[in-house]
């Protein structure tokens, strides 16, 4: 999923961090980023993000299927322990998960963190 040269490291409050790929990792207009961050280690690059979003639960999760749908990547929903929804997005070397709640104030708030292999 991601070509070139790898990026750099780095972290952010409030936005993305330089670099963030949102071609493998996309996130969904409007969203609020609370913090996101990049690390590599040679081609390995790992990403996180955390962010708050208008839409639903169930509209967080579909707007990922139809993602991994245009990548031809398999996605697999799955509930954690506390109840909040996830779901699993990769193909190969590379993959994401997400996992989705409804926060105390109504917002839905996200957790993602993926793995992938620049050039592969």
């Amino acid at each position: 999923m991601l070509s070139g040269t790898v990026p750099k490291d780095g972290t952010a409050k409030g936005k993305l961090t330089s670099g963030f790929p949102t071609k493998a990792m996309p996130i969904p207009e409007g969203a609020h980023i609370v913090d996101s961050s990049v690390s590599t280690q040679k081609r390995n690059v790992q990403v996180a993000v955390n962010y708050r979003t208008s839409l639903g639960v169930e509209a967080v999760l579909k707007y990922y299927e139809a993602q991994a749908a245009k990548r031809g990547w398999v996605a697999t929903r799955g509930t954690a322990a506390d109840g909040a929804k996830s779901i699993t997005v990769g193909f190969g070397d590379d993959s994401m998960v997400a996992t989705v709640r409804t926060a105390p104030t109504g917002a839905t708030t996200v957790a993602a963190f993926g793995s992938y292999v620049v050039g592969k």
